[in-house]
């Protein structure tokens, strides 16, 4: 973001930020970028080598798949942030965390993406979900996160369904893909 901006709007997830940008022809522009709190996603590897997959709903949404989840609280890490949402929207913990990238998406949004992989996972407990959440917790084999990645209803972030449909179109990189999420 740029040294300059200046917060206009403070939300409850999203703040506002402009600044004023001289452009190529000289003249100037107000700019805007939008930034958010860091979020995690996670790809848990059960024991049986299935992928733990969500099928929820929040209010205002239609029934959709996710990776498990969710904003980093202030008070912790990154990393802590990513076994507290496993644990939460699956009730599985993991025996190995590994963060495995971390990516802004958008150019018009602060907004950093820590994804990891955890694997050995076991089922602990419950579910702990947010008022807000339905989750029913999916068991699937890699060939169908693949097919999964096709669907309208798989919500993740953009650079993890484009890793997906990478390796269901190329056999070299789906090897690769797969012995990174596998071991």
């Amino acid at each position: 973001m740029n040294k300059k901006a200046k917060r206009v709007f403070k939300g409850v997830i999203f703040d506002v930020y402009q600044w004023r940008q001289k452009m190529f022809d000289g003249s100037f522009a107000t700019f805007e970028m939008i930034k958010r709190p860091a979020t995690v996603e996670v790809v848990g590897i059960t024991e049986d080598k299935k992928i733990l997959i969500l099928q929820q709903r929040q209010p205002n949404t239609p029934v959709f798949y996710s990776l498990p989840g969710g904003r980093v609280d202030k008070s912790e890490s990154v990393r802590q942030a990513a076994l507290r949402e496993l644990r939460e929207e699956t009730g599985y913990a993991s025996k190995k965390l590994k963060k495995w990238k971390s990516f802004n998406e958008y150019t018009t949004m602060d907004w950093q993406i820590n994804m990891f992989i955890a694997r050995y996972c076991r089922k602990v407990g419950g579910l702990m979900l947010d008022p807000g959440e339905k989750i029913k917790v999916k068991k699937i084999t890699f060939e169908r996160l693949l097919k999964l990645a096709e669907s309208d209803y798989f919500w993740c972030s953009r650079y993890f369904t484009k890793i997906l449909f990478k390796a269901k179109f190329n056999k070299i990189f789906k090897k690769k893909l797969y012995q990174e999420l596998f071991g």
